[in-house]
């Protein structure tokens, strides 16, 4: 802290010339944080000083699981085999209801084995019959799937087996009742592709699409609207539950075997292409979007840093000394803030270099190639082109000149000091250039670093931006979070402006929470100051 007439340090130990008086907190006074109690029901919906993812089926055999590894993206995919010493675990069938997926809260519909509701259906199809509704693909693309949390289109694939979606660019062709034959061959003809795999869909999928046919195509589909999956034979599920993958939520409530739904005989064409031109979508930015978002939920391991979060979330009643930068919000995330009317040097020199790492960071990609210094010539590249005024691009050229000596090895690495200072961005993007790993980063002890909560949450939003959620291990991720976010790409894949719904933080004597939409995300160690 820095007593009034002394001369205040910035967060790398370095003397500026006098105290900034504008830094910006939100929330209101303690007495108001925590008024409603964690047992009521919620509403509805660094480190140093730089200058020193029906029909019966047919029983089936005993599958061995493994402990998780290695992660699978739809980038390369590692796993490792099943061991003949591991417990068995007996196969799910359809009659039996399975328990809720424990990996998750379900912030939206939850994942269940419920019976779909007949509609209206077309003269082509048999009238009896209740609607089924699924997505047909290949074993290593189910995988993408599972790690994301989402079903979308061709494009948002880093890895890809062809299947039905390279008919339809830009969008999702989901079937009404089980594939013939000839759409089935299509998904497993290119090599290395596997079994096909049918993913069953609850009619939420639809978004109140009316069926006229035997496919219906949409934007994008979460995972939160499966209702299971199909396997054709036991050796095709055996198979996929040999492997576990690091960034793929446990899954076994959904999987079925159900040879029938492979062997449907019908003559009938059924044709697959894209209704329109869809607008096009980066679907590559939205999973660094979500990313940023999961891993700074991540880094929220106490009280103060969960109200950090929160604020970045949208929540408005906060402690009154938590630090949230005007920039460090979802709007300012998801590229929907415009330039602020009125700012500070300070504030702008921060915001610039926040902004400057952030989209440099969503550009790279760590499995291809990680250069800390092209990464700093980068950001230092973007903020030029911003054109800061003097003092602003001296505030800024003095904290990157620090990152420069640290990232170039030219300066002995040593704890931040003056925690709570509020610059915060360049202290957050040297520690995400030294530990980009978002486990590594957060593992990094705070005796060692001096690393205070908001600087901690920044440099993860940073980190997460790095990877991206889909790859990211499910240690640092939260299912229900997940499910949010791909609530919010659903949306913005169809053009609409939203956010995650209603955000609250909370607080009383024994621990903090973030309620989002009514539902309890995080709860987190009470606030020091209680």
């Amino acid at each position: 802290m820095i007593d009034d007439g002394q001369v205040e340090r910035d967060g790398f130990g370095g003397d500026r010339p006098e105290v900034m008086k504008s830094a910006r907190t939100r929330g209101s006074a303690k007495a108001k944080v925590g008024e409603r109690a964690f047992n009521e029901p919620a509403e509805p919906l660094a480190l140093f000083d730089v200058s020193a993812q029906s029909e019966e089926p047919q029983p089936v055999e005993v599958a061995v699981p493994v402990e998780p590894v290695e992660e699978a993206d739809t980038g390369e995919v590692e796993s490792t085999p099943v061991q003949a010493n591991e417990p068995e675990t007996e196969h799910i069938t359809s009659d039996q209801h399975a328990a809720a997926d424990p990996s998750s809260s379900e912030p939206v519909e939850a994942v269940s084995e419920q019976e779909t509701v007949p509609v209206e259906e077309p003269a082509s199809l048999v009238a009896s019959a209740p609607t089924r509704l699924f997505f047909l693909t290949n074993r290593m693309n189910l995988i993408g799937l599972l790690g994301s949390r989402l079903l979308a289109p061709r494009e948002s694939f880093r890895k890809y087996y062809a299947d039905l979606l390279e008919l339809s660019p830009g969008w999702v062709p989901l079937l009404v009742g089980p594939p013939p034959v000839q759409l089935i061959e299509r998904v497993v003809a290119e090599r290395g592709a596997s079994a096909p795999v049918l993913v069953e869909l609850s009619e939420a999928a639809l978004n109140g699409k009316r069926l006229d046919g035997r496919v219906v195509y949409s934007r994008a589909v979460a995972l939160a609207d499966v209702k299971a999956i199909h396997f054709p034979d036991e050796k095709s599920l055996r198979e996929h539950r040999s492997r576990r993958y690091g960034n793929v939520f446990p899954h076994e409530c959904l999987l079925r075997v159900n040879p029938e739904l492979f062997s449907t005989e019908s003559d009938a064409e059924v044709v697959i292409a894209a209704p329109m031109e869809a607008p096009e979508t980066d679907w590559s930015r939205i999973d660094r979007v979500r990313g940023a978002i999961s891993a700074a939920m991540a880094a929220a391991d106490n009280g103060e840093a969960l109200a950090v979060a929160a604020g970045l979330l949208g929540a408005t009643s906060l402690p009154k000394d938590t630090i949230v930068p005007p920039w460090l919000s979802w709007s300012g995330l998801t590229g929907e803030v415009a330039e602020p009317t009125s700012e500070t040097d300070e504030e702008r020199a921060d915001r610039l270099i926040f902004r400057a790492a952030y989209r440099v960071l969503g550009e790279r990609d760590r499995s291809e190639s990680w250069s800390p210094s092209e990464v700093l010539k980068a950001a230092v590249a973007e903020i030029a082109a911003a054109n800061p005024s003097g003092e602003v691009n001296a505030i800024i050229e003095r904290h990157l000149q620090r990152v420069r000596e640290l990232v170039n090895v030219e300066r002995d690495f040593e704890r931040f000091r003056n925690p709570g200072s509020q610059y915060v961005a360049a202290k957050s993007f040297v520690t995400v250039l030294l530990r980009p790993d978002l486990g590594q980063l957060l593992e990094w002890p705070v005796e060692e670093t001096g690393i205070d909560e908001t600087t901690r949450v920044v440099a993860a939003v940073l980190a997460g931006r790095l990877r991206g959620v889909a790859r990211e291990s499910v240690t640092f991720r939260d299912a229900a979070l997940d499910d949010y976010t791909a609530a919010w790409a659903i949306q913005t894949a169809a053009g609409q402006t939203s956010t995650l719904g209603v955000v609250e933080f909370i607080a009383d004597d024994d621990a903090t929470a973030v309620i989002v939409g009514g539902v309890r995300l995080k709860t987190s160690l009470p606030l020091r100051s209680r």
